[in-house]
Parts: C-alpha cells; structure tokens; sequence
C-alpha cells in the first residue's frame, strides 16, 4: 500500500494531464470569445498557447529521447510508472501553460495559478517520473509559448 504522501501527489499529478490541459483550453477560448462578443477585450491567443506547448514537448520527447529516472534507477528498485521519454516534462508544460494563461486573464489569482502548476511540477519529480530540468523545461516551454502569443496579440492592438 502506499503512503497519503504518494497518494496526494498523484492526484496533483492529475492537474497537467493533457485531457485536462486541453479541457481548460477550450473553455478559455470559449469565454475569451463570450466575453469579446460582449464587447470587452480580452485575450485569446494565449489558450491557444496550451495545446501548441504540448505539441513543442511532445516533438522535444521524441528529439531528446531521455529516459525517465525509473529506467535509470532500475537497479536501486526503484520502478518505472510510466513509460515514455522524460525530456521535457509535458505535465509541467501543461500546468505551465495553464498557469500563464489563466494568470494573463486573471491577474488577481497568480499566485494561487502558479502555486498550483508549481505542485504538479514537484509532483512529477516527487513520484520519480522525471528529473528537476525535466520539469524546468517543460515550465519554460509552456510559459514560453503562452507569454510569446500574448506578447504577439497585445503587440497587434487586438486588446487595445
């Protein structure tokens, strides 16, 4: 049986899952469009980050090739989980990504998005299915991705 520590941070893992990432995508895009059709500004590009950042990881997994740390460890008992490569971590590419766009729609809760993407990050470190700069990459890559749509939609003067 495992332990609660394990327990909790599988179900944190849960929170950069692709379903879930492109669920929330969807429904972003889907209020950016109500809420402009209502006349107020808002940003759209940025969700469409979120899928685009799980597309750069998931071509980066298949460049890299890098073993999870499951593989590596084999022989410490360490078990392997999941299979797959782990360079980049695409659970932290999606919390990432998220994260940047709920955070450029709704600033007041930055810290609360983060704080959460930050906890699947650690997560996936936590239940040996990546290594820290699996984790970092996927964190700059998703709010690389989402930041540079943003940076290219308020460059265009859609939000002015």
């Amino acid at each position: 049986s495992e332990g609660l520590g394990v327990s909790v941070m599988r179900k944190i893992t849960l929170l950069g899952e692709g379903s879930f990432g492109l669920a929330l995508s969807v429904c972003g895009v889907a209020e950016s469009l109500l809420t402009r059709f209502k006349g107020r500004k808002v940003p759209l590009l940025p969700w469409l980050g979120v899928p685009i950042a799980m597309g750069v990881a998931g071509w980066l997994k298949l460049f890299v090739g890098r073993p999870r740390p499951g593989e590596v460890l084999q022989g410490l008992g360490v078990t392997l989980a999941e299979s797959g490569r782990s360079f980049p971590s695409g659970h932290a590419t999606i919390a990432c990504a998220v994260a940047a766009a709920l955070s450029i729609r709704w600033p007041r809760w930055s810290a609360f998005w983060w704080s959460v993407a930050a906890l699947v990050g650690l997560s996936r470190i936590a239940l040996g299915l990546h290594w820290p700069t699996d984790v970092v990459a996927g964190a700059l890559i998703g709010c690389g991705v989402v930041s540079m749509l943003y940076w290219v939609e308020e460059g265009s003067g859609r939000l002015r």
